[in-house]
């Protein structure tokens, strides 16, 4: 069974720079906050919020804006997200080569990972997304999340692509 603590996860000394690639110098749908700082650290997509907690090691307070329903807020505990209902898309594991290149951004994968309130709204607005982008996105709660992400930063080896695990 995997230890699922909010510890920081050992990926050797490229922690830094992981967290660095995934936080944006500009505004963005997802931001995080420590416990009594006003200021917020933008990251690029809803996988990036649970990658920077579980790096860094800290309860942070996260504030989402998904296309499709309201704003989404809650807190990476060490036991993953609070509260747990919740929803997040993802793709596909080993799908993340059928997904065109982005600018901008760190990864491919970071237009299509969003949080959701429910899965309806996820429905919503995968509606929306070409199909021969749909079929290679899935909807999972935020507990299987937190624990996908976990796993694959365990066997991540920055500056290799940890993208889309």
């Amino acid at each position: 069974m995997i230890d699922l603590a909010l510890k920081p996860v050992a990926i050797g000394n490229k922690s830094g720079d992981l967290l660095a690639r995934i936080t944006s110098p500009q505004s963005t749908r997802y931001r995080l906050s420590r416990d009594g700082e006003s200021a917020y650290i933008h990251v690029f997509c809803a996988l990036d919020t649970i990658e920077y907690a579980l790096i860094a090691g800290e309860n942070l307070s996260v504030v989402g804006d998904p296309p499709a329903g309201s704003v989404m807020r809650f807190t990476l505990t060490s036991t993953g997200p609070e509260p747990a209902a919740g929803w997040m898309s993802t793709v596909i594991p080993g799908h993340t080569s059928q997904l065109p290149s982005v600018k901008g951004m760190p990864s491919r994968c970071c237009p299509y990972i969003h949080f959701f309130a429910s899965k309806e709204m996820y429905a919503a607005w995968s509606k929306i997304l070409p199909d021969g982008i749909r079929s290679h996105i899935e909807c999972i709660s935020l507990s299987e999340a937190w624990q996908r992400a976990r796993r694959a930063l365990t066997v991540c080896r920055p500056p290799l692509s940890c993208e889309c695990q």
